[in-house]
């Protein structure tokens, strides 16, 4: 029951963070794309603790799921920032930053549960 109440603390928290309006985010600039890794690193810990809440449901074919809820979540969020016109807009790699994000999300996920003392 934790875990799952972790992964949705966290969903809350990606989706606060994407429809706040850009004048209310920290604007620090690193360099070119460094929104792109947040993004990437975002989704990641999206598609971990997706998996690391269900562990018993994501086995064989299954495991591909969370990687279609990182790409429509991410493409969701995309189109009501567009809508909202608070400064923000659809970008196209944002959604490919996101998705990207779910294979160490996966990976992080196999080396956790191969390390756990729980057997799934």
């Amino acid at each position: 029951m934790l875990r799952k109440l972790i992964f949705f603390a966290y969903l809350a928290l990606i989706t606060i963070l994407s429809l706040m309006p850009s004048n209310d985010l920290p604007s620090v600039k690193l360099f070119s794309g460094a929104d792109k890794i947040v993004h990437f690193l975002m989704y990641s810990g999206f598609s971990f603790l997706l998996m690391w809440a269900w562990p018993n449901f994501f086995k064989g074919s299954l495991v591909l799921l969370p990687l279609f809820a990182v790409m429509f979540y991410g493409l969701g969020l995309e189109i009501l920032q567009d809508l909202g016109h608070e400064g923000r807009a659809f970008e196209i790699y944002d959604i490919v930053a996101n998705t990207l994000g779910y294979f160490p999300g996966l990976a992080l996920f196999y080396i956790v549960r191969k390390h756990e003392k729980i057997k799934y």
